[in-house]
């Protein structure tokens, strides 16, 4: 349930860098995001390092605006670390 609102969140604030569509790149950014268990994001580490600069930074930007957001209201029974894809494809 919390992976699932953490990938729509990420979606929902996720935005195609501009010089990555300008470019025509496409790719996917590995992150790992932790999550408190009060259900707040509290960090993140990108985890991809062959990827194209400018989706990581998209990604880190996505990720950014999330921190500090609870995810859920119920206490969880731990922290939590979460490994998601960002996918970034021209339609």
């Amino acid at each position: 349930m919390i992976a699932a609102k953490l990938v729509q969140r990420i979606e929902e604030e996720k935005k195609y860098p501009f010089a990555a569509r300008k470019a025509g790149t496409t790719g996917v950014v590995s992150v790992l995001v932790r999550i408190a268990k009060d259900g707040q994001v509290v960090g993140y580490e990108i985890l991809s390092t062959d990827t194209d600069r400018n989706l990581t930074a998209g990604a880190r930007k996505t990720l950014e605006a999330l921190l500090g957001e609870r995810l859920c209201e119920a206490s969880l029974p731990k922290s939590l670390h979460i490994e998601v894809p960002i996918r970034y494809e021209l339609r």
